[in-house]
């Protein structure tokens, strides 16, 4: 699946897409995109204009997830631990580490929060994370 195929697919599974930049920064002022979806037109305009943008997914109640940014092995397994072993749910292997997706709740917000351990970040309301099948600067891939 290439990323202008991708990023229509998570748009009509109700994710607020974007583009992002090689240095993990929009391509453009996202600020809407975080109360509105993107159309289909406007997705494949940006496909068109930056060719290599990775897709970016706006966290929070627009796309009704929040992610568990892990930036080492260390700090999954860390996370991991604290799980129940039945536990399952959507991960991504990123270059680094691993976004674990979690269903965003109905009843509280949760915003963004860097350093709630070591290695391991919150993206909630206000935030985004890049998404398979997205390849970084380096050339490393985003997987399911």
């Amino acid at each position: 699946m290439n990323n202008l195929e991708a990023a229509l697919a998570y748009s009509e599974k109700g994710f607020s897409v974007i583009p992002i930049r090689p240095d993990k920064q929009p391509f453009i002022q996202w600020k809407e995109f975080q109360k509105r979806r993107a159309t289909k037109e406007e997705i494949k305009k940006w496909v068109s204009q930056w060719p290599g943008a990775m897709i970016g997914i706006v966290t929070g109640e627009i796309s009704g997830v929040f992610v568990v940014d892990c930036d080492s092995q260390e700090a999954y397994e860390k996370i991991q631990a604290m799980l129940p072993e039945c536990f399952l749910t959507a991960i991504v292997k990123t270059p680094r580490g691993y976004h674990i997706y979690l269903l965003y709740p109905a009843d509280r917000q949760i915003g963004n929060a860097t350093g709630i351990m070591p290695g391991v970040d919150v993206r909630g309301e206000g935030g985004y994370i890049i998404a398979p099948p997205s390849v970084n600067a380096e050339g490393k891939v985003y997987e399911w």
